[in-house]
């Protein structure tokens, strides 16, 4: 199996929001005390204050490490790929698998530079894995719409399999 592209080294967020213009160096110093003082993470803490977007957050991901961003509102989750990756795992993670092509499987993450996720995909799904940024809220839209559909036709063809053998 091939081996995934490794991503380049990452900037920290804080660093990325800064050199997108979308957060004031100053800013972002008080920001992470803050975050370290409360105990949260800084992205929590930036998007909790109104401080950056989802969006611009995902956006500024997106441009730094060079992976296409995808707008999950337009674009149709494919139940092969779906099927690769557990909606436990899929929600822990806020990732969603959107589509499989050829050996790889597409996968929008909100943190796709997290090395251990994406090796553990590759393991659990057996394909190279394609990550591309998504926006959090959407991607967790996308995991209730998705999983839930995808729960409801399989129980609907239990439920016709099982008619179908009692007509027997």
């Amino acid at each position: 199996m091939p081996e995934p592209t490794p991503a380049p080294p990452v900037k920290k967020l804080g660093q990325i929001l800064v050199d997108a213009a979308l957060l004031a160096p100053e800013r972002l110093e008080q920001a992470v005390e803050e975050a370290g003082r409360l105990q949260r993470g800084l992205l929590d803490y930036l998007l909790d204050e109104g401080l950056v977007s989802e969006e611009d957050a995902a956006m500024a991901l997106s441009l730094e490490i060079n992976l296409p961003i995808i707008d999950l509102k337009r674009h149709a989750v494919q139940p092969e790929a779906l099927s690769l990756v557990p909606d436990e795992y899929a929600r822990q993670h806020e990732l969603i698998p959107i589509d499989v092509v050829g050996d790889a499987l597409l996968v929008v993450m909100a943190d796709p530079t997290n090395i251990d996720v994406l090796e553990d995909l590759r393991a659990r799904a057996k394909r190279v894995i394609q990550p591309a940024v998504g926006v959090p809220a959407d991607i967790r839209e996308a995991i209730e719409r998705s999983y839930r559909t995808s729960g409801e036709i399989e129980e609907q063809v239990d439920k016709a399999a099982l008619s179908a053998v009692e007509l027997q």
